[in-house]
């Protein structure tokens, strides 16, 4: 059982649903198999290549208050966030969810707020006016929702945080990187790095599938190369979509210190994400 719930399966039948503590005894099982293989206790946390789901978890809410916040705090960590994606993510994913719901409701005149989450990915969608999540990390009086995005993205070497605005609501994805496939299936803001090159020698300009999207996850498979010469080609798009204001991550493997300075000297803002 998930450590975080394992008290309370017999407190709230409507909260702790069937599939939800199947999902528990799953991450019990395997922890204990790994326990048993290992001869100490184990955490379930991912890691490259190894995905273990999340238990689901959905909420929809059209109002705030005190009682409403400390519910959809509950939610995301009956999810097993904490044991799976590891305590500091967890807690941090947790915070982001209650500032952007208190902030939708008090601020941006939403009438619903939606919490899903499924075996891999976390998905906010909300109904109130359009804000972008590097406006929320760049207000400079540091309120709760900066603080809290602000923590997230201290560990996005792990993670997708992907927003959009999508049928006049804001979407933001989180999910934790396992592997540049699953990067790919996650989110529509990202694009596979041939695809991507190739699109941009014959447009020179992003394809307007990617304007809604602030962060564009460009993906390199396991068997593509960035070596210095398509770095410098890679370099001079780069630089052309500078103007779009859109932040860009690279995800690949083995990329070496010297490809990520070529990128970073046209696009100060590029991260590179090594999986």
């Amino acid at each position: 059982m998930c450590e975080t719930h394992a008290k309370l399966i017999d407190t709230d039948e409507v909260r702790f649903t069937t599939e939800m503590l199947g999902r528990w005894r799953e991450l019990a099982e395997l922890r204990a198999s790994l326990s048993q293989e290992t001869g100490r206790s184990v955490q379930v946390h991912l890691r490259q290549g190894h995905e273990v789901p999340l238990a689901v978890v959905k909420r929809s809410i059209t109002q705030i208050g005190l009682d409403v916040m400390n519910d959809m705090c509950d939610a995301v960590l009956d999810s097993c966030i904490v044991d799976v994606w590891g305590k500091d993510i967890g807690y941090a994913v947790r915070d982001v969810v209650a500032e952007l719901m208190d902030n939708a409701f008090k601020h941006g005149g939403a009438r619903q707020f939606n919490l899903d989450i499924d075996l891999n990915r976390i998905l906010i969608r909300s109904d109130d006016g359009p804000y972008s999540f590097g406006q929320l990390l760049a207000d400079v009086q540091h309120h709760g929702g900066q603080q809290a995005a602000a923590s997230l993205m201290k560990l996005n070497d792990r993670l997708i945080t992907s927003y959009r605005r999508e049928d006049n609501r804001n979407v933001l994805e989180i999910a934790f990187i396992t592997s540049s496939e699953q990067v790919l299936r996650t989110t529509v803001c990202s694009v596979d790095y041939g695809d991507f090159m190739r699109t941009l020698e014959v447009e020179d300009q992003l394809p307007a599938m990617y304007s809604n999207c602030e962060t564009i996850y460009v993906v390199m498979g396991p068997r593509q190369h960035l070596v210095p010469s398509f770095a410098r080609k890679l370099s001079d798009h780069l630089r052309t979509l500078a103007a779009a204001q859109k932040r860009i991550v690279l995800i690949g493997s083995a990329i070496s210190e010297g490809v990520v300075l070529t990128l970073k000297g046209a696009f100060p803002d590029l991260q590179v994400v090594q999986v």
